[in-house]
């Protein structure tokens, strides 16, 4: 059962008291996390780079049980970015969701994963005074669509300081990313198909460097590369600060959120005799 306090860290937000565990597959950084409220109890993060990382879920998830004597009936709810994101990430991700909800009875709060990005952008901190200065500038989350393309989404601060999205999420051409938006701070992972085109010939090499491996016209307005990923906690926190706004789900209702058909869907689409 969904617990809720009146403790408001933000004021306007409602704030979700429980235990919850968090992971996040949308991404190639894959990432667990158990949190009470918004505290996070505990977390473990695996590189894009780390290898087979797609096999370390369910180790991580018990590991990271097992490190606070908790056990799934312990929990309150489960928490997990549904997408955009890649395709083979989210099914692996919403495969474990179902059968831990369906194993517990838990029920599952899904969020979009380019407002978690956001929400980790905006660097909020409880800090009112950079809240009011950041509600004036927007941020466009970015996250690899393939093809040379990107999802990007902007969002704003509401009152309460949470992320709210300005416009529907699009897939741009990831050269046009600057002029389709020539206002607002860019942040999101996707921000490294930029970095890898300057030739930068390492990863660590990249994450290292940030800003300075972007295009000139991107560096001075991208966010630093610590928060570019989307992370388990940051999902946590998110979802419980926004409390009744988000409706949860059980395992039979959660569905991922692809962004767009695979490569595979489309030419499959392409040969079907409807288009003949």
């Amino acid at each position: 059962m969904l617990k809720y306090s009146g403790r408001t860290p933000h004021e306007g937000a409602i704030c979700l008291t429980g235990r919850t565990l968090a992971f996040d597959t949308s991404t190639r950084a894959i990432s667990v996390a158990l949190l009470e409220g918004e505290r996070v109890v505990a977390e473990r993060r695996h590189s894009p780079e780390s290898a087979g990382s797609s096999r370390l879920l369910a180790p991580t998830i018990q590991e990271l049980l097992s490190s606070q004597s908790w056990q799934l009936s312990d929990l309150d709810r489960l928490v997990i970015p549904v997408g955009p994101g890649s395709f083979s990430g989210l099914r692996m991700g919403l495969v474990t969701a179902k059968i831990l909800a369906y194993a517990s009875g838990l029920t599952i709060a899904g969020l979009n994963t380019l407002q978690v990005i956001a929400f980790r952008g905006f660097e909020l901190c409880g800090d009112s005074d950079a809240i009011r200065r950041q509600l004036q500038e927007p941020i466009i989350a970015v996250l690899d669509a393939q093809r040379g393309e990107l999802f990007a989404q902007p969002f704003a601060l509401d009152q309460a300081g949470l992320p709210q999205a300005l416009a529907p999420r699009e897939i741009i051409v990831a050269a046009e990313l600057a002029r389709h938006f020539p206002k607002g701070r860019f942040t999101g992972s996707g921000l490294r198909v930029f970095a890898k085109r300057t030739g930068v010939p390492r990863p660590n090499a990249i994450m290292a460097e940030g800003r300075a491996a972007l295009p000139e016209e991107l560096a001075h307005r991208a966010t630093s590369v610590e928060v570019w990923d989307s992370t388990a906690s940051a999902a946590g926190q998110l979802a419980a600060r926004l409390g009744t706004a988000l409706t949860p789900v059980d395992c039979w209702s959660l569905l991922p959120d692809y962004g767009r058909t695979s490569a595979a869907e489309e030419k499959a689409i392409h040969r079907s005799p409807a288009n003949d």
